[in-house]
């Protein structure tokens, strides 16, 4: 969502039907990465602040979306960071999104 500072009012960015977790803004808070599962595989995902495009960023070789367990975050503009908990642990993963 995004709050209007004038009206108050809360405007639905993403549409949820595609299970949308974990969504962090870009460091210029220009984009907003999520993962979710709207190809067909776990992804993530760039909604585009400035004209509501919304782009499969990057797909993943496991489907995240049942072991993902942390935030993501961004490491710079370019990549995000996240770990995966399996049953020997916590895996760090560091991915560089498609432009």
């Amino acid at each position: 969502y995004q709050i209007n500072p004038i009206t108050g009012e809360f405007v639905r960015l993403l549409d949820n039907t595609w299970q949308v977790q974990s969504a962090q803004p870009s460091p210029d808070h220009r984009r907003i990465v999520f993962l979710s599962y709207r190809s067909g595989e776990s992804a993530f995902w760039l909604y585009d602040l400035s004209t509501g495009e919304v782009r499969q960023a990057a797909v993943l070789p496991f489907d995240l979306i049942y072991f993902f367990s942390n935030p993501i975050s961004w490491a710079d503009n370019e990549h995000i960071v996240f770990s995966v908990y399996t049953a020997t642990g916590y895996t760090p993963y560091k991915v560089k999104l498609l432009q």
